[in-house]
């Protein structure tokens, strides 16, 4: 007999909400760690449920993503800030540099004008039929 798993059931909303508690858990030591090792000030903080319709399936994750004022840094620090938070470094560039530690994601996005800080859990594949979870919320990072 083969038994097969992952795909079958798909996650409902106990186990996103569970999901959006771990990230809340982390925020408030990783984002201002981030922040900090990058000489970078966070000046606000959104907490939302992110969607991702891939192929016709639902997959969902919470982010945590904070403003922050500072200069913008360069791709070397973005990794070395990362890996020296524990963090396995996943995607690299110019723009864009994350990684994943223990299912959660953390990133340093580099925009035109400003730069954004990202703390996340892994995606979830939703079973059929759950709601849509829309609601922004202010998160305290002290």
């Amino acid at each position: 007999m083969i038994l097969l798993g992952g795909c079958a059931g798909g996650g409902d909303v106990n186990e996103l909400e569970a999901r959006r508690d771990a990230v809340l858990a982390a925020a408030p030591e990783q984002l201002p760690a981030l922040a900090g090792s990058l000489g970078l000030t966070i000046t606000e903080a959104i907490g939302q449920y992110e969607t991702e319709w891939l192929e016709g399936v639902d997959r969902r994750r919470y982010a945590v993503q904070a403003a922050v004022m500072g200069p913008v840094p360069a791709e070397d620090a973005s990794v070395a800030a990362l890996t020296g938070l524990g963090y396995e470094i996943r995607q690299s560039s110019s723009r864009i540099v994350t990684g994943e530690r223990d299912g959660l994601w953390l990133t340093v996005q580099v925009w035109t004008a400003r730069v954004e800080l990202s703390l996340y859990s892994e995606d979830l594949r939703m079973k059929d039929g759950v709601p849509m979870l829309t609601e922004q919320e202010t998160v305290d990072l002290s």
